[in-house]
């Protein structure tokens, strides 16, 4: 696989009359600068697959925009169609081939979103791929989400320094490590997207993918019970 891939996004739930030019200018509109977007076709009938990759000039870049835009509305669309977005390495990868080193955090005061909570973990560590603020089907913020690491170290660090710690939103945060759900419980979840989050969903159908490890759906949310033992 190209490096390139590093550098860029997958979006998905494209219109019809959603082109190049159209997503490069809604992206632009919302103050990110993507260089280049590559429109996916059906490769049999030539229509519109639904999906592009937006590329940027460097990681970061790409990271920024999608941790802002993702859940946002897409300018210049009517009725609304909101941005849906992932990391284009994320959406071409089979469930089971990556280990996964997350952590759930607690106590999100309500005005912290997804960038918020990347900035906030992402200025300490590395390896951040994803941060993602639970929400509800209002739209409101549950009060806590997951942030996944690249790097194992980083996220037992992270269990330790990032618990308690002051200056996201208006609470201590609290974090234990995200743990998986038995698959016996996960049901439905893994075979869907994770749309109703307002994340960016399983990637290209093409890549043979059904949910990314981006689907928070597959983790506990620890109750307040499971916090009784857990504080450090």
């Amino acid at each position: 696989m190209s490096s390139s891939v590093h550098c860029q996004l997958w979006m998905g739930s494209l219109e019809p009359y959603m082109t190049e030019n159209f997503v490069i200018a809604a992206f632009r509109k919302m103050g990110e600068d993507p260089t280049t977007v590559r429109l996916m076709r059906n490769k049999y009938t030539g229509e519109p697959a639904g999906y592009c990759f937006v590329n940027f000039a460097t990681d970061e870049k790409a990271m920024d925009a999608m941790h802002k835009l993702n859940g946002k509305p897409i300018p210049g669309t009517n009725p609304i169609v909101r941005f849906r977005l992932n990391s284009a390495s994320n959406s071409y990868k089979m469930p089971g081939n990556e280990r996964e080193f997350s952590v759930w955090v607690g106590d999100l005061s309500s005005d912290v979103d997804d960038y918020q909570l990347y900035k906030a973990f992402s200025s300490k560590y590395t390896s951040i791929k994803t941060a993602k603020v639970i929400i509800d089907s209002s739209g409101f913020s549950k009060g806590y989400g997951f942030v996944r690491f690249g790097i194992e170290d980083e996220q037992q660090s992270a269990l330790y320094e990032m618990n308690g710690y002051i200056g996201l939103g208006s609470k201590p945060l609290k974090i234990c490590n995200a743990v998986p759900k038995p698959k016996s419980e996960l049901g439905v979840a893994l075979g869907t997207s994770n749309s109703n989050y307002g994340y960016g969903g399983s990637g290209p159908t093409a890549a043979g993918s059904t949910a990314t490890s981006s689907d928070y759906t597959q983790y506990y949310d620890p109750s307040s019970t499971y916090w009784q033992g857990k504080r450090r």
